[in-house]
């Protein structure tokens, strides 16, 4: 069996289906083969006591463009389908709230300004410090000569333990996805420059209405669909034929297919294992070797209807769950999702053993709560880029020499930190030069 088509993208996640819209919105024929028996690469669907919930807890930004431009091509729209809600960190410690910080939708820098000063649990000098870190990155007044860990930077510039514990590290494992010890001073400055000296859109959290799967990937392969594309689920892509500094076709595990054009958007094991082969690509694969993943474990629990948080989301302080979400946005009244962000070369125990130390964490956190009724554990290996001291030295290029060839992903480079986002404006980026490329020859 061979068939060909102008467009082959390998891998159905955010990357590959984003790549796909983008070329079915210009009419541009495309084959999306993916190896899973459905989309969404990490942010699949699962199932928790019969009801769809997500493999991985992606949150989105309301300063998600390239997010947002997909939501309005598939007609996802706000208040039907998500909300947007203030950034507020709350870090929750035994049974009380240890610190609060709700972000203030104002012009920068008075955003940050007004939040920092009226957060609740922090000494004023620790909040001026922090403060006065914040003017010197908008500033751009430090500059860093090699890329250090953010420890050892926020003690380069005074910042105290409280501020570190309470601010800066929540913020870097749920941006950075990485312990402060490890995470990128580089890249921790284009977070703060990102998250509050940019567009006050930037810190709002949007909130689905439904699991990820429901709002993004099924409307997408409908959409993909319905535009005369092809999905081919279940289907392992095993090689990728070049030659003579030229991409000439595919082999999945059971057919071969001739393409001139193709995107790589799979997941960063598959796409080296597709490029250790050809020595033209050698800087691409030794680019991902050098790049660092997380593991991502995900506690559902089930509790009584009547069990709420204060907020959607809560951060806890010395337990094993970095992070604390209710479900009710999304009709699950009771369900919790404790997430874990796993330390390296620190395995989690068995599933059982990590949910009788969540169970026990949360009654002290919350001692009226009543036991749960069930539970779940879902580990998604490798699911996010961790931004680890030069990471943004380890980014591969979207390109490699290798003529009708693209990759895209998180570890692509990108005009932003490492994440979802980023993985989606790679994917429209090179849906966008191929289109360029074939207007030039076809007039589209």
């Amino acid at each position: 069996m061979t068939e060909s088509a102008p467009v082959y993208i390998v891998g159905g996640g955010w990357t590959g289906l984003s790549a796909a819209i983008e070329l079915c919105r210009k009419k541009i024929p495309v084959t999306l083969i993916e190896s899973g028996k459905q989309l969404g690469g990490k942010t699949r669907r699962v199932s928790f006591d019969g009801k769809p919930v997500d493999q991985s807890q992606i949150m989105l930004f309301g300063g998600y463009q390239n997010i947002l431009r997909l939501f309005r091509t598939l007609k996802i729209q706000e208040n039907q389908d998500y909300e947007r809600v203030p950034f507020d960190l709350i870090l929750r410690r035994k049974r009380k709230t240890k610190f609060r910080f709700r972000h203030f939708r104002l012009p920068a820098p008075y955003g940050i300004r007004a939040a920092m000063y009226l957060a609740r649990g922090m000494p004023m000098q620790d909040k001026i410090r922090s403060l006065r870190l914040i003017d010197k990155i908008r500033r751009q007044q430090i500059n860093l000569t090699e890329d250090i860990s953010v420890a050892e930077f926020l003690m380069q510039q005074g910042q105290r333990d409280r501020v570190t514990r309470f601010f800066w590290r929540p913020l870097c494992r749920m941006f950075l996805h990485a312990d402060v010890s490890h995470a990128s001073a580089a890249l921790f400055m284009e977070m703060v420059t990102w998250l509050f000296l940019a567009d006050p859109d930037n810190s709002e959290v949007l909130l689905l209405h439904q699991d990820l799967s429901t709002t993004f990937s099924d409307r997408a392969m409908d959409y993909i669909e319905q535009k005369g594309g092809t999905i081919k689920l279940g289907h392992e892509v095993t090689a990728l034929n070049i030659s003579k500094k030229a991409v000439s076709g595919i082999q999945t595990d059971d057919a071969a297919f001739t393409a001139s054009r193709v995107i790589l958007a799979a997941a960063r094991e598959a796409t080296q294992r597709l490029l250790e082969p050809h020595r033209d690509l050698l800087n691409t694969t030794q680019c991902l070797q050098h790049l660092d993943y997380a593991n991502f474990v995900t506690v559902y629990l089930q509790f009584p209807r009547e069990t709420t948080l204060p907020t959607y989301f809560l951060h806890t302080l010395g337990t094993l769950g970095h992070c604390l979400i209710d479900k009710r946005m999304q009709h699950n009244p009771g369900m919790m999702a404790v997430t874990i962000l796993e330390k390296p070369q620190v395995p989690l125990p068995e599933d059982e053993k990590i949910v009788e130390e969540i169970c026990a964490q949360l009654s002290i956190l919350f001692p009226h709560w009543k036991s749960s009724l069930s539970w779940q554990v879902v580990r998604a290996p490798e699911a996010v880029l961790s931004c680890t001291v030069d990471t943004g030295k380890a980014l591969a290029a979207p390109s490699d020499g290798i003529s009708g060839l693209w990759v895209a992903g998180d570890f692509v480079r990108a005009p932003m930190l490492p994440s979802l986002e980023s993985a989606v404006y790679n994917g429209r980026n090179c849906a966008r030069r191929i289109i360029e490329e074939l207007s030039g020859q076809t007039g589209i």
